[in-house]
C-alpha cells in the first residue's frame, strides 16, 4: 500500500499536539496581536504589547501596555525565546487564561542561529 502525504507535513516537522494550529485541529480566528515575549513556559508564553490611547478629557495620548497568555505548540518550542517579537492569534478558549495561540516569530534572526 502507498501512503499519501498531506501538504501540511511535507518538509516540516510534525507534532502530535491536537491544539497546534499548524498540525492539529485548532482554528485561528478573531484578533491578532504583536508583542514581546516576557515569559516562556513549556506550553505557554506571555507576551506584552503596547497601544496608544487618547485621553479625551485632557486631549492627550498615553501608552498602555497589556499582557496576553498564548499557547506554544510543541513543534515551535525551539523558535521562541524571551525577548523575541512574535505574532499571536485568537482561538477558542484552551484553558482559564489562554485564548490565543503562537503564530510566528517576527524578530530578525541572530547571527548565532545562522551559523
Amino acid at each position: 500500500m502507498v501512503e499519501k502525504k498531506s501538504k501540511k507535513s511535507v518538509g516540516k516537522p510534525s507534532c502530535a499536539d491536537p491544539k497546534c494550529p499548524f498540525h492539529g485541529h485548532l482554528k485561528v480566528r478573531g484578533r491578532e496581536f504583536k508583542g514581546y515575549v516576557v515569559k516562556k513556559l513549556p506550553k505557554k508564553i506571555t507576551i506584552k504589547f503596547e497601544r496608544i490611547v487618547k485621553v479625551k478629557k485632557y486631549d492627550r495620548i498615553k501608552k498602555e501596555s497589556a499582557k496576553i497568555h498564548a499557547r506554544l505548540p510543541d513543534c515551535k518550542r525551539e523558535e521562541v525565546n524571551v525577548g523575541d517579537y512574535v505574532r499571536v492569534g485568537g482561538c477558542r478558549p484552551l484553558s482559564k487564561t489562554i485564548s490565543f495561540v503562537y503564530l510566528e516569530n517576527l524578530s530578525p534572526k541572530s547571527s548565532k542561529e545562522e551559523k
